[in-house]
């Protein structure tokens, strides 16, 4: 897996996106981005995916320790959602 290949990486910084496109009569683009690092292990087991080995600045635990409410702190997709939410209710 992943934790294999990236056994000496010494810059382990990853991100994750989230893009919503929106199309009214002009395209629309909204963001999401979790900026974080590749764990050396695995750890917990919440969520699903890389939630185990995915540390986003400002934790000290991977995603898959977390519960969810924590989780949607660092939501790329809450982020990106969001972004669009506001944008349709200022229409």
């Amino acid at each position: 897996g992943i934790l294999k290949l990236m056994e000496k990486t010494e810059n382990r910084n990853a991100v994750f996106r989230t893009v919503i496109g929106f199309y009214d009569g002009k395209a629309k683009i909204f963001k999401g981005e979790c900026e974080g690092m590749i764990a050396n292990e695995t750890k917990g087991d919440h969520g699903f995916g890389y939630d185990p080995i995915f540390i986003p600045y400002g934790s000290e635990k991977t995603f898959g320790e977390m519960k969810t409410e924590e989780k949607n702190q660092y939501s790329h997709r809450g982020k990106a959602l969001k972004s669009f939410i506001q944008y349709l209710k200022q229409r």
